[in-house]
């Protein structure tokens, strides 16, 4: 009978504390330079061991990938089995202030799956207007929230001196700003409404990986790339041929004739 009581007090006492020790680790990481919103630009891809950590120069094995004219991004570097992409993950949040549980849950899912050297959320937003009890629930979880950084970045308006769609510039916008940001920083781009199951390290040894499923459009919602992949100036310079009254045309056309 003892026993349960002291099980009981116990008990008690662990979920009054739990709540003021997650209010002091947030406070401690705070006043102990922890301020997300700092303007410098992510851990140089070069400064990375890419095998996991944080070194003080990556070696040359790790960094002789640099021009991948020649190399093979079916097999990926599968000599030496070294991983050429860092182990940085990027969200991009433009005009959102509220997280949600589908932002909480997939974002944690990352961590958990991958553990990240950083998390970059890229967004127009100050820490200081974001808002909801899934916001203060990452505060509240010290290795997590450590590992997050707040990177400035502000919402395309045009691209090759042509504006962007009015009514589908945060979309395109969005598109524009994560090619930019691969090609900048490498490392594993994700849709904040993506669920990681499983980690990613098998695919960062290749060049640059996406899905991209027979007779669908290209899948940009999860990227793993180093930031010299070929591929991504190709694409970003696809946008050449953007025309935001052209492409509303297609839209429409797409829409009352879909491709099958």
């Amino acid at each position: 009978m003892r026993s349960h009581k002291r099980l009981v007090t116990l008990s008690l006492v662990s979920l009054l504390l739990f709540p003021s020790l997650c209010f002091y680790w947030t406070i401690y990481d705070i006043s102990s330079g922890g301020n997300r919103w700092n303007g410098s630009p992510p851990i140089p891809a070069n400064s990375f061991d890419y095998q996991g950590g944080i070194g003080p120069a990556a070696t040359e094995s790790a960094t002789d990938v640099l021009d991948f004219n020649g190399f093979d991004n079916e097999t990926g570097r599968s000599f030496d089995g070294r991983l050429i992409v860092p182990n940085l993950i990027h969200y991009i949040r433009f005009n959102k202030t509220t997280f949600t549980f589908v932002d909480y849950v997939c974002l944690r899912s990352a961590y958990i799956q991958q553990r990240p050297d950083r998390i970059y959320l890229h967004t127009n937003v100050d820490e200081s207007n974001f808002t909801g009890l899934y916001w203060k629930r990452i505060q509240s979880e010290p290795d997590l929230y450590s590992r997050i950084v707040l990177q400035p970045i502000e919402l395309p308006s045009e691209i090759f001196n042509q504006p962007l769609s009015d009514g589908w510039r945060l979309f395109h916008g969005s598109d524009i700003a994560r090619i930019r940001t691969m090609m900048k920083y490498g490392g594993i781009y994700l849709d904040n409404d993506v669920y990681v199951v499983q980690n990613l390290d098998k695919y960062r040894k290749y060049e640059i990986a996406m899905g991209w499923d027979e007779g669908q459009f290209l899948g940009s919602q999860v990227i793993v790339a180093h930031r010299n992949a070929r591929f991504l100036p190709l694409w970003l310079n696809t946008y050449r041929q953007y025309h935001a009254d052209l492409w509303l045309v297609a839209l429409r056309l797409f829409i009352f004739f879909p491709v099958k």
